[in-house]
């Protein structure tokens, strides 16, 4: 749909392309899970930018910037980090120097 309403006249009829696209945001809306289990917008987003899925002509369109491709930003990244670098401190402090 994207590529044949790219390629229309500027003066074109978009009205049976925008319902459509409501027909779909719509559906999603319905279909859709608010809760999410957590982290998982983080796979979410690296399986979308680095899975193979072909987001050219969706970047083309919306210019994606470095944190928008690389989502180590939210706050849980953060704290996962966190978590683990004091547990491999502790691992470390326990084992390898005792």
């Amino acid at each position: 749909m994207y590529n044949t309403v790219k390629s229309l006249d500027e003066n074109a009829d978009f009205s049976k392309f925008t319902s459509r696209i409501q027909e779909i945001e719509s559906r999603f809306q319905e279909i859709s899970i608010s809760d999410q289990a957590p982290f998982t917008h983080i796979y979410t987003n690296l399986a979308f930018f680095y899975g193979g899925t072909q987001i050219d002509w969706i970047d083309e369109q919306l210019h994606f910037k470095r944190k928008d491709k690389f989502p180590f930003y939210h706050s849980e990244s953060i704290i996962i980090y966190c978590i683990v670098i004091i547990t491999l401190y502790l691992l470390i402090k326990t084992y390898i120097m005792n």
